[in-house]
């Protein structure tokens, strides 16, 4: 009897919903993400046998795999370079919930400086080069949407993760022998990928989701980094066939990863051409094609790692003309929360605006571009100038301190686990997407940003102390009262300067 099998029938003896460790990629920050990874699995077999699915890193407590209902069981589960979980489950009857503390190894966390590091390379080059790649205002805005997406990537992504795992061990499916599981999930994520990324660029509502990885004017690393928060939501069903053609989840996180990471790299205007790698590999070059709004760019080039989907396909474009880069409706701000809600914002306006029923529906789900007869919108020049608000040296540096520490504060959050300390993610988390907006909308010269900040940091560490007390470190209550006392310090200097008039 197959391994699966064995786990498929057990399960319907004694089965636990067990947080494990969730790894989801998204461009450079894959492997930053602190999710939690559901997997229906049968206990009873999950510390005996590492099978294809889970591995086993060794049982703590010493004692046999073997948990039989009503008693209480550690044990350790690896996810081979990503994370290594720990968990503690009673089990008291089928369908018992366990929640599982996270803890990232150094590889995790050694993946962060090193995308900074590759970042600053590469702005480097572009000066030696005498060009400018990277913007302030719109660096923070890519980077403030990473990070609001790795926020909202380890909830809303659960479902999805949850589903994959039902599909791969209920549905008996193939069983791939040795190495064939990941030549089939490294040639099965890309081709999924493409057409999940068609979609989002075919269908309006997915439009709305995905449209926060284009609007960026530039084209740089931190590109890579500008994720929709909203897009998870959906884009994991296009990856559930693969669970059902006998792919482990761990083979796919780790097989996607890898997917993703590449993609990360394809974000530059500093690599040429690439010969006859052109014509299997999607490189730098059909990547800016697929950024560029320029019209016979549109909706062309979605393959990840392969271009050879788009040329089956018939989505390819080469790039021949100067790639124009961000979208043809601009989101005109460096508000990472805002770019998030943008197009929803415009696409409900419509849907407002129009008469019929059914017209409100296909601006849901046809192509972004389709407006319905009594919706008409005056043409555009294009292309549109960039949007390039100037803000204050000072405000700049202002800015740069509070946003880094923004950025600590979200990896402090990733870091945390969630058994027992969830209500401080969820806290901390508004805290973050608070400071994204506020410090966005300062460089946007928005007004109610600027009565805001003073009180946006202090209260939120007053809030996170009486609400979560002891719950926090020491260390990440002392983070969180630098961040205050240098938000009240340095917007009061500004002030005294007279630049936050200019605001």
């Amino acid at each position: 009897m197959s391994i699966r099998l064995q786990k498929w029938k057990a399960a319907s003896r004694l089965r636990c919903a067990l947080g494990a460790a969730q790894h989801r990629s998204s461009g450079a920050a894959a492997f930053v993400a602190s999710l939690v990874f559901h997997a229906n699995c049968a206990i009873d077999l999950l510390c005996d046998d590492p099978g294809p699915g889970l591995p086993i890193a060794g049982i703590q407590d010493g004692r046999s795999g073997r948990v039989s209902s009503g008693k209480k069981h550690r044990c350790q589960l690896l996810w081979p370079g990503y994370c290594r979980a720990r968990y503690d489950c009673a089990v008291t009857r089928p369908g018992k919930a366990c929640i599982v503390g996270i803890v990232l190894n150094p590889f995790i966390v050694a993946a962060i400086p090193a995308f900074l590091l590759l970042m600053g390379i590469e702005a480097w080059v572009a000066k030696r080069r005498g060009l400018r790649v990277y913007r302030f205002g719109d660096t923070v805005a890519d980077v403030g949407a990473g990070a609001l997406h790795q926020l909202t990537n380890w909830s809303i992504a659960l479902g999805g993760i949850f589903v994959y795992q039902l599909f791969f061990e209920w549905y008996p499916g193939v069983t791939w022998p040795g190495a064939w599981v990941w030549l089939v999930a490294f040639l099965g994520v890309d081709f999924c990928f493409y057409w999940q990324h068609r979609a989002c660029h075919q269908v309006g509502f997915m439009w709305a989701a995905h449209v926060v990885h284009h609007q960026s004017e530039e084209y740089n690393l931190a590109v890579a980094l500008r994720q929709s928060s909203l897009q998870p939501a959906f884009k994991w069903v296009f990856y559930w066939p693969l669970a059902l053609s006998g792919v482990p989840l761990t083979v796919f996180l780790s097989v996607a990863a890898v997917n993703r990471l590449y993609q990360f790299c394809l974000h530059t205007r500093l690599i040429g051409r690439l010969g006859p790698l052109e014509w299997i590999l999607n490189t730098p070059s059909h990547h800016r094609v697929h950024h560029g709004q320029n019209r016979e760019y549109i909706d062309k080039n979605h393959g990840g790692m392969f271009i050879v989907w788009d040329r089956l396909f018939g989505t390819f474009e080469s790039e021949r003309a100067e790639v124009v880069y961000g979208v043809t409706e601009p989101v005109k701000s460096w508000n990472p929360v805002w770019a998030n809600v943008d197009v929803w914002a415009a696409l409900f306006r419509r849907a407002t605006a129009t008469r019929r029923l059914v017209d409100k529906v296909k601006l849901f789900v046809k192509h972004p571009s389709w407006r319905p007869d009594d919706v008409q919108e005056a043409a555009k020049a294009w292309p549109a100038p960039k949007y390039d608000p100037s803000a204050p040296s000072l405000l700049r540096r202002y800015v740069a301190g509070q946003f880094g520490l923004a950025l600590t504060v979200t990896l402090v959050i990733l870091v945390l686990p969630v058994e027992g300390a969830l209500g401080t993610k969820i806290f901390l988390s508004v805290a973050v997407v608070l400071s994204l907006a506020s410090l966005g909308a300062l460089l946007d010269g928005r007004g109610w940003a600027a009565h805001v900040e003073p009180f946006r940091a202090p209260l939120l560490t007053i809030g996170a102390w009486m609400v979560m007390g002891e719950q926090l470190p020491v260390w990440a209550l002392t983070l969180m009262g630098l961040w205050a006392l240098s938000s009240v310090a340095w917007w009061g200097r500004i002030s005294r300067m007279g630049e936050a008039r200019q605001i």
